[in-house]
């Protein structure tokens, strides 16, 4: 695997409510709302989010990215 970025995402995936997951792809974090199809992107990243949390009771969520200055973001739900 010389010369390429290993990423290794785990745990990337938690169900907000029975109507919404939240996940991210590259450097987007999605809220899908099932029940209507529909999807809100945060798009604060500037490279691919290597990790992401979720807190229930403040509904707050936390992501990280990959690159040479990461970027940490909390959000609001």
């Amino acid at each position: 695997m010389h010369g390429y970025r290993v990423k290794d995402c785990r745990q990337n995936l938690y169900y907000i409510d029975k109507d919404t997951i939240l996940f991210h792809a590259a450097a987007v974090v999605i809220f899908h709302n099932i029940s209507k199809n529909t999807q809100n992107l945060l798009t604060a990243h500037n490279d691919d989010i290597l990790s992401i949390d979720y807190h229930r009771n403040s509904n707050q969520v936390i992501t990280g990215e990959l690159g040479p200055k990461p970027l940490v973001c909390l959000f609001r739900n």
